[in-house]
């Protein structure tokens, strides 16, 4: 590898045709592919023997329209529902409930649109804005700053969840869990959200009922619903919804708060709307559902090797968010082969409870034992659970000029500074004759029929 690499340097060109010829067959040896990495990107080439496959969503198709026309027209005519503007008359207290900063933010064109529908139909009904934390970090004002428009943040009452406080306790769902919620939901006489519609590792899709479950929901209820049994469910998985039990407790958690209508964007590969899906929380979900479904499912291509990375920022973030795209490359990925993925993590962990976990294992099957058995029941224990499952079986390289090499290993994971380094190291452990399998978008890419 190294030796090809060095092919390249200018200082190795000759004069003339000998140069033109030994660009043309440094084309023909190589294939260059460019990941997102944080709000830019990394370049790198492979040996074009080496590589299997390319596993890629389908684009979507191209809308003529604008952002907020593709909004408007969505909210005008909703799916198995009545327009917003019909929805909102004569209600008192209006609760928009929104993502937080881990997902992508598109905040500052949806909420002046549903703010502006709600008004065409009520003008004097108090407004509220609910940020669905989950067990997240709470948002920094700096952080509030890039979701909301300035006129949002200074006419409108906004609040973020607290998992642990100000909860209410709603009834039991069919399953037992209890559900308790953001009590701000007990003074609203309308409940909107809004949010986007993604692959998800355990929950199969983000949006739709997510907002509530684990959005705002309590800390007990959300390790209910994300607890070892139903992580390890054979269902529990990427771009899976049906027979998936973490789905189902979250769609039942819809009916009891009574979340009457939604708004979900579907994003293209530059993050910018090019689809809306709003009206009845269950039915438009499913709708914007089975059209991402259509473009990001990728058959599997096994190999020694694969590369991907976690879609950028935000969703790069944090090493615990990374471990979405690590979840999509284990689902083709030979036994006993190395995923390596490349992620900025400008945060660092991200949750101080998922270092612990894995930093005070001696292995992950030592703590998959642990959780299995009930011995850890603590926040992040169900991205440890997964993480450490492909662990048991596969090597991780993570990709990251902000992290140190020693908080990486810590979470029993391999560590490089470059793309470069993180190929030499796979290269040197699986040979270098290893086929790869790329997967430029990992969070965006469903690999259907995997292991």
């Amino acid at each position: 590898m190294k030796k090809l690499f060095k092919s390249i340097s200018s200082r190795d060109f000759g004069k003339g045709q000998r140069r033109d010829y030994k660009i043309i067959m440094i084309a023909k040896e190589l294939q260059i592919f460019k990941l997102p990495y944080g709000q830019g990107s990394i370049e790198f080439s492979l040996p074009k023997d080496n590589v299997q496959a390319v596993l890629l969503p389908k684009s979507f198709p191209h809308s003529s329209l604008s952002e907020e026309e593709i909004i408007r027209e969505s909210l005008r005519n909703p799916i198995t529902s009545p327009p917003l503007k019909e929805l909102v008359r004569g209600k008192k207290h209006i609760l928009i409930i929104t993502n937080d900063n881990t997902r992508p933010n598109t905040s500052k064109v949806t909420i002046p649109l549903l703010l502006e529908e709600i008004r065409l139909g009520n003008s004097s009904a108090k407004i509220t804005i609910l940020i669905a934390t989950g067990l997240h970090s709470k948002l920094s004002n700096e952080e509030l700053g890039e979701k909301f428009t300035e006129e949002i943040l200074n006419s409108t009452d906004i609040f973020i969840h607290d998992a642990y406080n100000d909860l209410a306790y709603i009834s039991k769902l069919s399953t037992g869990n209890e559900l308790w919620v953001n009590k701000i939901v007990l003074d609203a006489d309308l409940i909107i959200a809004e949010g986007n519609i993604e692959p998800h590792f355990f929950a199969g899709f983000t949006g739709g009922r997510k907002s509530i479950l684990p959005g705002i929901s309590g800390y007990k209820t959300i390790f209910t619903n994300h607890s070892a049994g139903k992580i390890d469910h054979p269902f529990s998985k990427n771009g899976v919804l049906e027979g998936n039990p973490i789905h189902i407790e979250m769609c039942e958690s819809v009916y009891k708060v009574k979340l009457s209508f939604i708004l979900n964007v579907v994003l293209d590969r530059d993050k910018r709307i090019i689809k809306a899906f709003s009206g009845d929380p269950i039915m438009a979900h499913k709708a914007g559902v089975n059209f991402v479904k259509d473009y990001a499912v990728v058959a599997p291509s096994p190999s020694e090797i694969v590369i991907t990375s976690n879609s950028g920022y935000p969703l790069d973030r944090n090493v615990y968010q990374t471990v979405k795209g690590i979840s999509v490359a284990a689902e083709t990925v030979k036994p006993d082969g190395i995923i390596i993925i490349m992620a900025e993590c400008r945060d660092g962990i991200g949750h101080q409870a998922f270092y612990d976990l894995l930093y005070n294992a001696s292995s992950p099957t030592e703590l998959l034992e642990q959780i299995r058995k009930g011995k850890i029941y603590c926040a992040d224990q169900w991205q440890v659970q997964i993480l450490a499952k492909i662990l048991e079986k596969n090597s991780v390289i993570l990709v990251s000029d902000r992290l140190e090499r020693h908080t990486v290993e810590n979470l029993h994971m391999l560590y490089a500074k470059s793309i470069q380094e993180a190929l030499d190291m796979a290269f040197s452990l699986k040979g270098k004759q290893s086929k790869i399998t790329v997967i430029p978008e990992g969070p965006r890419t469903i690999v259907s029929g995997g292991k």
